[in-house]
């Protein structure tokens, strides 16, 4: 997976898309600190994501029970390698191969901590991107039908909403700390970012990529992943490759825009077939015919021949050979004058 995501809808959506998937009725998660999210078709890692997760209750009443929240966190988790607090070194790493994972005697304690506090996350996104040779594909839910020429003609958020593919559920770890200078908590409060897991992708979409996200599908799913009551997290991780094969992701070419970061289109994830394109003989036939003048044509009328002194100069000119035969670096325009003399 190379790191670009799309979240394009405004907050509010996502928990109305994730009715879709929660069938029970009573899973909505409630969102915290919305207004810290900004939608993107094009967001790259160090962005904030909407990302679910399982918290206490924040009523005293309530305490004891967990609930489902949604909120924006920065993606990549901050990883020192060196194990030295004031290292400059630090990465962020914004995915995480599931095999390094699952063998926690190879892994960071840094992650085996997160494992241990089953700091478990799901990211909730509208697709995602790969490339192919430089060829920039969308992935998306393709768990139901999605006719992109019913979206693409006018290009609307309720459209993609309504009948655009259901939320795309990844899933991830995440961490909170107390850090300064991320500006996306104020200052002094707890600061989350996470990690997208990812695994080895299924055979009918290696062509593009050989790693895809892992995808979490059904109620079921995210719940087992977010609350692994009662089992280890080696278990946890083990269901989640168990399900790496069943995804249902489909894909299409989009516009090679999205190679950058910061190109920012609302549409660039819709199909590259709804953009209209011109080919290279398109874009010859439409360059501007030129026309090869010479310097004094412009002042030259054919009909009129030159007068006495253009002809004095233009002897002037050919006699200053000192063989007295035509000089050969004599002009075209020169001969032509000559011709109609």
């Amino acid at each position: 997976m190379c790191g670009r995501l799309c979240c394009y809808c405004k907050h509010s959506s996502y928990p109305d898309r994730l009715e879709r998937i929660f069938q029970s009725g009573n899973r909505q998660p409630s969102w915290l600190n919305s207004s810290k999210f900004e939608p993107s078709s094009n967001l790259a890692p160090t962005r904030s994501l909407p990302v679910m997760y399982l918290d206490t209750h924040e009523s005293q009443e309530l305490h004891d029970r967990k609930e489902l929240f949604i909120r924006p966190m920065f993606w990549g988790l901050e990883f020192n390698h060196t194990g030295k607090k004031e290292s400059s070194k630090a990465q962020l790493l914004h995915n995480l191969r599931i095999e390094s994972l699952l063998r926690p005697h190879q892994s960071s304690g840094f992650f085996n901590s997160l494992l241990q506090s089953k700091k478990c996350c799901a990211i909730v996104c509208d697709g995602y991107y790969e490339w192919n040779k430089k060829r920039p594909y969308f992935f998306y839910n393709g768990k139901h039908e999605y006719d992109t020429s019913i979206i693409a003609p006018t290009w609307k958020e309720d459209d993609w909403v309504e009948k655009g593919p259901p939320v795309l559920v990844l899933a991830g770890i995440y961490s909170s700390i107390v850090k300064e200078g991320r500006g996306l908590e104020e200052t002094g409060e707890d600061i989350y970012s996470c990690s997208v897991i990812t695994g080895s992708a299924a055979s009918r979409i290696k062509d593009i990529h050989h790693r895809a996200p892992i995808i979490l599908q059904t109620e079921e799913e995210i719940m087992a992943w977010l609350d692994p009551v009662g089992e280890t997290m080696e278990n946890a991780l083990q269901g989640l490759l168990e399900i790496r094969d069943n995804n249902t992701l489909s894909y299409y070419e989009v516009k090679g825009q999205v190679n950058n970061s910061r190109y920012q289109e609302s549409a660039c994830h819709l199909p590259l077939t709804c953009f209209p394109t011109s080919g290279t003989l398109d874009k010859w036939l439409k360059k501007p015919q030129i026309r090869m003048v010479c310097p004094d044509e412009t002042k030259i009328h054919a009909e009129e021949p030159p007068s006495a002194s253009s002809k004095r100069k233009l002897t002037s000119t050919s006699s200053g050979n000192s063989s007295g035969s035509p000089s050969k670096k004599k002009s075209l325009i020169t001969n032509w004058l000559y011709k109609t003399s």
